[in-house]
């Protein structure tokens, strides 16, 4: 597994394209939830994922960590959560 440094190199500046990459690792780390709820399901999780911009609900001076695989901060003392989170 790629450490938040290594992931956040090897990504391009741009959010459509992370968000790209972002949903792919998390379909093949999320494989195993296929047994559990079925591949339409998580497709459809995924979907979703796929269209909300992760960064618009992180604060402005760290949104360009916002496709990391970790919890980040949004403010007022709350967190957005780690993205294979919220597919659990």
């Amino acid at each position: 597994m790629e450490s938040a440094a290594e992931w956040l190199l090897a990504l391009p500046p741009c959010f459509t394209v992370q968000r790209e990459a972002m949903i792919e690792a998390l379909r093949e780390r999320m494989g195993w939830l296929v047994d559990l709820v079925g591949k339409e399901t998580l497709e459809v999780g995924l979907a979703a994922m796929a269209q909300i911009p992760r960064e618009e609900f992180v604060i402005p001076l760290i949104e360009e960590f916002a496709y990391l695989p970790m919890s980040l901060d949004i403010g007022f003392n709350q967190t957005i959560s780690h993205p294979q989170l919220v597919l659990k």
